[in-house]
């Protein structure tokens, strides 16, 4: 009797051990999964950041200016009772700050600003040249100046793009608000080119339109501005 009350005993003390064993494995087990969870997720962070930090380092702002090249050209295009009448300006300044990728691709564009010296608009006729200047008050408000509010990019193939253009044109000291369709190429050096153009109306903004034969004829109200701008580093 005591014989078999010794081996029950036994098997109870066996029996209690392994209750014990298996529960610290499986709390050992626990802590090594979520230790194995806590690498992947600090990996996954910082595979996060790299990523930021890798595409923070493939686009970068660029500041840009208007070229000097006379290839930079403004003109207006109008028309008259006997023909139609064009103006034409270079000497343009302005300056821009555009977001390019390494592969010289454009993914924003933060500011644009361009500004035409009145005085530098040249027609064929040189009676109407002076009178365009005194429509358009070129003594007080010397230049006419677009500022970028918002800008929309479209990409149209390898490096080409159509940017609607929001933004304030200011004519003989009146401001208003257009939008301006800019067909844009970005060259290998990084170089952006940008064509386009623009309706309007000399009535909005006050210009009274300007005449040849003293006044005799008259140019219609409605005019086309048009632009070929070269943006360089």
């Amino acid at each position: 009797m005591k014989t078999f009350s010794f081996r029950i005993t036994m098997i109870a003390a066996l029996l209690t051990a392994m209750s014990v064993s298996s529960k610290a494995t499986a709390s050992s087990g626990d802590r090594i999964q979520l230790s194995s969870l806590d690498s992947i997720s600090q990996q996954s962070a910082y595979s996060e950041q790299m990523t930021s930090e890798g595409l923070q380092e493939e686009a970068d702002e660029v500041s840009y200016k208007v070229s000097p090249s006379r290839e930079v050209v403004m003109n207006l295009l109008g028309t008259t009772p006997i023909k139609d009448w064009t103006m034409r300006a270079h000497g343009l300044t302005g300056e821009a700050r555009m977001v390019i990728t390494k592969d010289n691709r454009l993914s924003a564009i933060h500011a644009l600003t361009f500004s035409l010296p009145v005085y530098n608009l040249q027609g064929d006729e040189r009676g109407m040249d002076e009178d365009a200047y005194r429509a358009l008050k070129a003594d007080r408000y010397r230049d006419i100046v677009f500022n970028l509010t918002s800008a929309t990019i479209a990409p149209q193939g390898d490096h080409l793009y159509l940017i609607s253009a929001l933004g304030t044109l200011t004519v003989a000291g009146v401001t208003r608000t257009v939008t301006l369709q800019m067909h844009s190429r970005v060259t290998k050096d990084g170089t952006m080119i940008c064509t386009g153009s623009e309706a309007l109306k000399m009535s909005d903004y006050n210009v009274e339109r300007p005449s040849i034969l003293f006044g005799v004829i008259k140019a219609g109200d409605g005019i086309v501005l048009t632009f070929n701008l070269i943006f360089i580093k």
